[in-house]
């Protein structure tokens, strides 16, 4: 069984050693790893020229500058492998991933395994775990709306053929979350081991900086468009797909904090989504945390005081 490990890199030469290295030392050696420079300016074309060199399982391709989500096109086209992976360029993997998801899809059967993740800035933390949970169809989609699986991408292996007639949609932000649903839709079922094998960095200071209008309003496009898309063929997921809405919703407003920019709260599709928010949040049971649900009353109350009150406590602790 081959894989083809796609990496879409833009200006990452700070990162591309550790992470690059993390793939082609993977214990499961049937790799094709796909380089995809997304027109990068600083060294990063030269690092994954002389990776290549040095391993003729990497394959390096050049583009103009388009985006994430046509640079995993481009991967996902000229791969030849069974299976897909994704890897971001900053992120690094555990050393035994995909021998551990590959294992799975031979136990299972499975078209899409995948694994944990842990946030790092120093070290990940990886950890192995025997026990993995099979889901159908439908309980794999409300396990995604739980949040029980992640909307990442790159946590997970994916057949091939899955991608068939389906693509990344050019120009929008949030691409995992805008397909792993329909990836979904195509499978026999998916299976999550509780082993934590992909460590994704978090840049210090990142959420500040990378929370723009055009992020928010694209974030609120892609979640409106998966809940339209699962309330026609999950009926009898109505419950968890409104409860996932409110998520979404909070996490717009999450975002405008992280901004720093309190004028977004004016804007009026983002008016819209704050109306809606307090409506579903009348009718519809949701199970989230303590510190959640307290924070979603406040916004529910005044916008403007959960932005006040949340921007101390993103000082204090970080994300939310």
């Amino acid at each position: 069984m081959k894989i083809s490990v796609i990496v879409p890199i833009y200006n990452a030469e700070d990162y591309l050693l550790k992470s690059i290295s993390a793939i082609s030392c993977q214990t499961y050696k049937n790799l094709e790893i796909i380089l995809i420079d997304d027109g990068s300016t600083d060294g990063t074309l030269k690092i994954c020229q002389e990776f290549a060199q040095k391993d003729d399982r990497i394959k390096v391709y050049t583009q103009k500058n388009k985006g994430v989500a046509s640079a995993r096109n481009k991967g996902i086209s000229v791969a030849t492998g069974d299976y897909i992976a994704f890897v971001d360029s900053d992120d690094v993997i555990s050393f035994d991933m995909y021998e551990i998801l590959v294992d799975l899809i031979n136990t299972t059967g499975s078209q899409i395994v995948g694994c944990h993740y842990s946030k790092f800035q120093k070290k990940p933390g990886f950890t192995r775990d025997e026990k993995y949970k099979i889901y159908n169809v439908e309980e794999g989609i409300r396990a995604l709306l739980k949040e029980e699986i992640s909307s990442f991408l790159w946590d997970k292996l994916f057949y091939k053929k899955l991608f068939d007639n389906l693509k990344f949609k050019n120009g929008i932000i949030y691409e995992d979350f805008d397909l792993l649903y329909k990836l979904l839709m195509k499978t026999n079922n998916i299976t999550i081991t509780s082993s934590i094998l992909y460590g994704y960095y978090q840049r210090p200071g990142s959420y500040v900086h990378s929370n723009d209008e055009e992020k928010v309003l694209n974030y609120i496009e892609v979640y409106q468009r998966r809940y339209n898309y699962l309330n026609k063929f999950f009926p009898n997921l109505k419950e968890e797909i409104d409860a996932s809405l409110i998520v979404s919703v909070f996490i717009v407003f999450r975002n405008i904090v992280l901004s720093r920019n309190i004028k977004l709260l004016n804007n009026s599709k983002i008016n819209s989504e704050y109306e809606k928010l307090k409506e579903l949040v009348k009718t519809t049971p949701y199970e989230f945390s303590c510190l959640k649900k307290i924070l979603i009353k406040i916004l529910c109350l005044n916008r403007y005081l959960f932005y006040f009150i949340s921007k101390v406590f993103y000082k204090v602790k970080g994300d939310m």
